[in-house]
C-alpha cells in the first residue's frame, strides 16, 4: 500500500508539471517532490524484498489486516506497525523474468529518482516547451 502511494505522490508531482509548466522555484520544488516519493518508494520496495529473501522461520509475524489497523489505532502506529514488517509481506504473488513485483519496483523507483534527481539540478527549467513548443 505504501509503494501504491509513494507512486501515486511522484505521478502527482509529475502531472502538476505537466499542467502548470511551473519555472524555477516551483520546478525546483516538483522535482524535490518527485525525488522524495522516488526514495520512499525505493526504501519501502526494497525493505519488501528484503523480507521476501528472508528464511521463512526468520520472517515477522503476520499482524492485522491494514483496514482494520486503520480504523482501530491511529495511524503512526499503524505506520511503525506496516514498516516492521508482517508475514504477508513475505508473500511472492507474482514474478516476471524473475523479479517480485517488489523487485521491480526497485528498478522503476530508481529510474525515477534519477530523472527526478536530473531536473532537479537541470539549469533550464521550462522543461515542457521543447519541441512541441516551437
Amino acid at each position: 500500500m505504501f509503494q501504491r502511494a509513494a507512486l501515486v505522490f511522484v505521478a502527482f508531482c509529475c502531472l502538476l508539471g505537466v499542467l502548470f509548466k511551473p519555472r524555477k522555484f516551483g520546478a525546483r520544488l516538483l522535482a524535490l517532490g518527485g525525488c522524495l516519493g522516488s526514495a520512499i518508494g525505493l526504501a519501502i520496495a526494497g525493505r519488501q524484498v528484503w523480507l521476501q529473501n528472508l528464511p521463512e522461520d526468520r520472517v515477522p509475524e503476520c499482524g492485522p489486516p491494514l483496514e482494520f489497523m486503520l480504523d482501530a489505532f491511529p495511524l503512526t502506529e499503524v505506520i511503525r506497525s506496516v514498516l516492521s514488517g508482517s508475514g504477508e509481506c513475505a508473500e511472492i504473488q507474482w514474478q516476471f523474468l524473475g523479479l517480485s513485483m517488489p523487485g521491480w519496483m526497485i528498478i522503476v523507483f530508481s529510474v525515477m529518482l534519477l530523472i527526478c534527481l536530473r531536473l532537479l539540478f537541470k539549469k533550464e527549467r521550462n522543461y515542457f516547451s521543447g519541441a512541441l513548443g516551437r
